[in-house]
C-alpha cells in the first residue's frame, strides 16, 4: 500500500480493494482519499489478480508477464497524486476530494480544475435534487430551504457555508419569516444533509454546522373534540357554508374520520375502496395502509367523480380558518390537525394505541403514543375539576 501525508492537507492510499474482485478473479485498484475526516474512494481504470501482487511493495510480481506495464501505470498515478498534493500546499490552496480526483484521473476539463469552494451551492441543490430519488415531499422542502437560502443570499458559495453564516440564517428564520423552533431546526436539518453530501464529494471542507444544535420542542397537537366535529358536520349537511368552503369541509371531515394526510386526499380516489375498505399507498412514507369506512366517511365520498376537488395546502389553511370562525371554534385549525383528531378521538373512545398506530401508518408507536400522552393529559386536567362545583 502507497500512502503519502502532507500537514494539514489530505491524504490518501493507493490499494487494492479485495472485497470488490470480480467473477474472473480481477481485483480493481482504487485510491482512497480522507480530507478533514471526511473519507471517499474512486476506482482507477486497473485490476489484477492477488496472486500477481505484492501489497508490500504496491506493485505487480516480477513473475507477472505484464508486470512492467501495470507497475509503469502504478507510478504514473502514485506521481500524479503527490505533484497534485504538493502544488496545493505550496501555494496553501485548500485541495478538495473532487480536484485531486480529476487531477489523477487526468480529467482536464477547466471546470474540474477549478476551486469547487467558491463554485455555487444553488447549483449544488439544484443538481442534488435531480440526481436523487427524493419523494416529492421531500423534494418540496428542500426547495423551500432553497428559495429561503436565496432570500437570505442570493449569491452562495460553498465558502460562504460557515459557522456564522448558519447562525445568522437561522436567526433570519426565527425573526423575519417567524419560524418556530420546531420548523427552524427541520431547515438546519435540511442543510446539514446538503453540507454533508458536499463534503462526501468533495465540494466543501469546512462543516459550518459544527458546534450547532437542533433542539426540538413537543409542539402542542392541536385537534378537535368530538362535539366539535359534529357540530361542523351537522353545518356542513345543513349546507351552512358558502360552496368554496363547503367542499373544502367535505374533504377535511373526511380526513378526520379516515387520519389521511393532506398529500394522500389529493391523490384519493374512490377505485381505493374495496369491501368498504381505503387501500392506500401513502405518499410520505410509501407504505400501504388499510382503513376501514365508518358511516360517516362514506356519507363524504365525492358523489360526481371519484375525487375530492382539493386546492392547495396554503389556500385549503385559509378556508379552514374562516370555516372556524363562522362555527365558532375558537381553535387555530389547519389541515393537520384532521389526522390528530382521528387519533385523539379513536384513543378516546377506547381503540388500542397499536392500532390507531396502524391505521396512521406509523412504523414507530413512540409516535402513536404521543397522541395517548395527549389524553392523559386531559384526564388530569378533567379530574383537576372533581368535586369543584361551577358558581354562577
Amino acid at each position: 500500500m502507497f500512502t503519502q501525508c502532507l500537514p494539514k492537507m489530505l491524504t490518501y492510499s493507493i490499494y487494492p480493494r479485495v472485497e470488490r474482485i470480480d467473477r474472473n478473479g480481477l481485483c480493481p485498484i482504487y485510491v482512497q482519499v480522507t480530507n478533514k475526516r471526511v473519507t471517499n474512494r474512486f476506482k482507477l481504470p486497473i485490476s489484477i489478480e492477488m496472486r500477481h501482487y505484492d501489497a508490500k511493495k504496491n506493485r505487480a510480481k516480477s513473475s507477472f508477464p505484464t508486470n512492467h506495464y501495470i507497475n509503469s501505470i502504478l507510478i504514473g498515478y502514485e506521481n500524479e497524486a503527490t505533484k497534485t498534493v504538493l502544488e496545493y500546499t505550496l501555494s496553501k490552496k485548500p485541495l478538495t476530494y473532487l480536484v485531486f480526483k480529476n487531477r489523477v484521473l487526468g480529467i482536464k476539463t477547466s471546470a474540474n480544475y477549478r476551486d469547487d469552494s467558491g463554485s455555487s451551492f444553488f447549483d449544488f441543490i439544484k443538481k442534488r435534487l435531480r440526481e436523487s430519488n427524493f419523494k416529492w415531499n421531500t423534494q418540496r422542502s428542500y426547495m423551500t430551504l432553497y428559495h429561503l437560502l436565496e432570500i437570505y443570499k442570493p449569491t452562495l458559495k460553498f465558502d460562504d457555508i460557515t459557522y456564522s453564516f448558519v447562525i445568522g440564517f437561522r436567526q433570519f428564520l426565527r425573526s423575519e419569516r417567524k419560524n418556530i423552533e420546531n420548523s427552524c431546526s427541520k431547515k438546519l436539518a435540511m442543510l446539514r444533509a446538503l453540507i454533508y453530501e458536499a463534503m462526501r464529494q468533495g465540494l466543501m471542507t469546512e462543516n459550518g454546522m459544527k458546534g450547532i444544535k437542533l433542539p426540538r420542542t413537543n409542539s402542542h397537537r392541536l385537534y378537535l373534540e368530538l362535539h366539535e366535529v359534529q357540530k361542523l358536520q351537522t353545518l356542513y349537511d345543513a349546507d351552512k357554508f358558502k360552496y368554496h368552503h363547503l367542499n373544502v369541509l367535505q374533504y377535511f371531515l373526511f380526513a378526520c374520520y379516515t387520519g389521511l394526510r393532506f398529500s394522500d386526499v389529493e391523490k384519493f380516489s374512490t377505485d381505493m375502496i374495496q369491501n368498504n375498505k381505503i387501500s392506500i399507498k401513502t405518499e410520505k412514507t410509501g407504505e400501504t395502509v388499510v382503513i376501514p369506512l365508518i358511516a360517516e366517511a362514506k356519507h363524504l365520498l365525492p358523489k360526481d367523480k371519484k375525487q375530492f376537488r382539493v386546492i392547495s395546502n396554503q389556500k385549503t389553511n385559509a378556508a379552514l380558518k374562516e370555516i372556524m370562525i363562522e362555527a365558532e371554534i375558537k381553535k387555530p385549525i389547519h389541515f393537520h390537525c384532521s389526522r390528530h383528531t382521528f387519533a385523539t378521538i379513536g384513543i378516546s373512545s377506547g381503540i388500542h394505541i397499536e392500532v390507531i398506530g396502524k391505521l396512521l401508518g406509523h412504523n414507530d408507536l413512540k409516535t402513536t403514543a404521543i397522541y395517548a400522552k395527549i389524553m392523559d393529559d386531559v384526564k388530569v386536567d378533567s379530574m383537576a375539576m372533581w368535586g369543584k362545583k361551577k358558581v354562577g
